[in-house]
């Protein structure tokens, strides 16, 4: 399921259709749905990781910054 297309809420939920589609998202909710804390998404953020932007005092990642992030990451089994 794509993060492009649904809200913080439908991440959880396998298979669900989302009701809104999201363009953005906060620190606190890209790293409790990608399962790390907060500082992870931080450090990706100053290493250009992730891109952000400043919006009322909040710092909001666009969703397609994650699909990126998440597109370039590989996961190494042994």
């Amino acid at each position: 399921m794509s993060i492009l297309s649904t809200g913080a809420s439908d991440w959880e939920k396998p298979g669900s259709r989302p009701t809104t589609a999201r363009s953005a998202f906060s620190v606190q909710e890209v790293a409790k749905q990608l399962g790390v804390c907060q500082a992870s998404v931080y450090r990706a953020l100053k290493r250009g990781e992730l891109e952000a932007v400043m919006f009322g005092g909040r710092r909001l990642i666009p969703a397609w910054s994650i699909e990126k992030l998440l597109g370039q990451t590989r996961v190494v089994t042994p």
